[in-house]
């Protein structure tokens, strides 16, 4: 099967297509079956995937991208995938966004109230740096969280755990007996 994410931007944005759809017909269906609410949380890859939900998905109750990238032409600008001469790859970085922008958090507004979604980056991740996660908080106009560790050795994320349950707690995901 393709790779996903793919350098191919038509694979790409069909891995996104189809995890959203599912992930909106879970949604439904836990709802439908009698869940009280239904939030998303997802780290990375899933970050990115929770923050482009956040923009389609109005039935979410909270969203949580942790250590999220934010552009896929960012992250293979980072990664070193782009080629040539600076102004070539610009011109790629550019091309990327166009071709992924249907795919893109940031083609939308987030469906949620920005009390309702918390971004966390880790301050010494190299995979995503913080800039990605400060990015999506800021199109969110949501709080930012951060840690101390990276994406792979995630020291003090529980800090950022802690700061989502306040979240939680606040916007009455809770039941006041859990508080």
């Amino acid at each position: 099967p393709p790779r996903f994410p793919s350098s191919d931007p038509r694979f790409t944005n069909e891995g996104f297509r189809q995890a959203v759809q599912d992930l909106r017909a879970l949604v439904g269906f836990a709802l439908a079956d009698g869940a009280p609410a239904v939030g998303a949380l997802g780290m990375s890859l899933g970050g990115y995937t929770t923050a482009l939900l956040a923009t389609l998905e109005p039935r979410l109750a909270f969203a949580a991208p942790f250590i999220p990238f934010a552009s896929l032409a960012d992250i293979a600008r980072l990664g070193g995938r782009l080629v040539g001469s600076p102004d070539e790859q610009d011109a790629q970085h550019r091309a990327l966004d166009a071709a992924h922008q249907v795919v893109s958090p940031f083609a939308r507004p987030s469906l949620l109230g920005a009390d309702r979604v918390l971004v966390v980056a880790g301050e010494a991740d190299r995979i995503t740096p913080r800039a990605q996660a400060e990015r999506l908080a800021t199109h969110f106009g949501a709080p930012l969280s951060t840690f101390a560790g990276g994406h792979l050795l995630q020291f003090g994320r529980g800090a950022a755990f802690r700061e989502l349950g306040r979240m939680l707690g606040r916007i009455g995901f809770f039941p006041a007996a859990a508080r």
